[in-house]
């Protein structure tokens, strides 16, 4: 996110297939350790995470923010109560 736009647009296409898949892997790794195994971890580094998922998803501009959307929310639905944050499913039809 912090290239300039004619780099993140020629490389763009070659990392966010990968980067998704490492970060889903990262998701799935805190899920299995936190609601699996009974480990924990601090509040601080979770509220670092919670911050850097939401920055990556909210951010105007970077082409990848879509998928890390779905990251974000998976992370919320997964580990989100660890900072007393749940995913809410609509229920509008």
């Amino acid at each position: 996110m912090d290239q300039p736009p004619l780099t993140q647009t020629s490389i763009a296409p070659l990392l966010f297939s990968r980067l998704g898949d490492e970060w889903n892997a990262w998701v799935d790794k805190v899920d299995e350790i936190v609601n699996h195994q009974g480990g924990i971890f601090g509040i601080e580094q979770v509220r670092t995470w919670e911050n850097a998922l939401d920055g990556f998803a909210d951010a105007k501009g970077f082409e990848g923010s879509a998928v890390m959307k779905d990251i974000r929310d998976k992370w919320v639905l997964k580990v989100g109560w660890l900072v007393n944050r749940v995913y809410h499913v609509s229920m509008d039809v």
